[in-house]
C-alpha cells in the first residue's frame, strides 16, 4: 500500500488518483485495490478512508516524472478520453482571466476513416454541453488547468488526407 485517503464531501475518484497517483486515467487501480467494482462507490460516504496503491513492478514514485495531459469529457461526469482522442490531439490552447472570461481550445486531426469521425462524433461525444477537464501533472503533482463545458465544435475541412481539424471550444464552468 502506497497511503489511505479520506474521502471528503463532493470529491470524486478522478480528482483523487490524479492527486497521489499523478494520473486521473488510473483510477481504477484505486478501484482494484478497494475491491469496488463501480467507482463512485469509493467517494458517496465522506469519512471513508480508500487504499492508494501503486502497481506491482513500480517502485516509489519514479512513474510520476515529467509531464502528463489527460483530458476527461462526459455529458455529466467526465470520464478519461479513449486513446483515439489523445492520438488525434494537434493543440490545446488555455485562457485564464480574474476578470474577463475563461476557455479553452482543443484542436484535433481528423481523417475520413479516424474513431473520432466514424464513431465520436455520430454519437454527440464532442457536442455542447458535454463537459471538458485538462489535466497537467508535473512531476506527479496534478494541476486541474480547466474544468468547463463544451460551447462549441467547428469542422475545418480539408482537401489533404488527414489534414482537416476538429476545434471545440469550452468555457469554465466557474463563474
Amino acid at each position: 500500500m502506497l497511503q489511505e485517503h479520506t474521502v471528503i464531501e463532493g470529491e470524486r475518484l478522478d480528482n483523487i488518483t490524479a492527486q497521489h497517483l499523478g494520473d486521473p486515467e488510473q483510477f481504477w487501480r484505486v478501484c482494484d485495490a478497494n475491491n469496488a467494482i463501480r467507482p463512485t462507490e469509493l467517494t458517496d460516504s465522506p469519512g471513508r478512508r480508500i487504499r492508494i496503491t501503486l502497481p506491482e513492478g513500480i517502485q516509489g514514485f519514479k512513474m510520476l516524472k515529467g509531464i502528463h495531459l489527460s483530458i476527461m469529457i462526459g455529458p455529466v461526469v467526465a470520464l478519461p478520453v479513449p486513446q483515439s482522442v489523445i492520438e488525434a490531439l494537434r493543440s490545446v490552447q488555455v485562457t485564464s482571466s480574474d476578470k474577463g472570461a475563461s476557455g479553452f481550445q482543443l484542436s484535433f486531426a481528423l481523417s475520413k476513416n479516424s474513431p473520432l469521425n466514424r464513431t465520436l462524433l455520430p454519437a454527440g461525444y464532442f457536442d455542447p454541453p458535454n463537459r471538458v477537464i485538462i489535466v497537467a501533472t508535473v512531476n506527479g503533482t496534478p494541476n486541474v488547468l480547466m474544468d468547463g463545458v463544451i460551447t462549441r465544435q467547428e469542422l475545418s475541412p480539408s482537401n489533404e488526407p488527414g489534414q482537416s481539424t476538429l476545434t471545440i471550444t469550452a468555457k469554465t464552468s466557474r463563474a
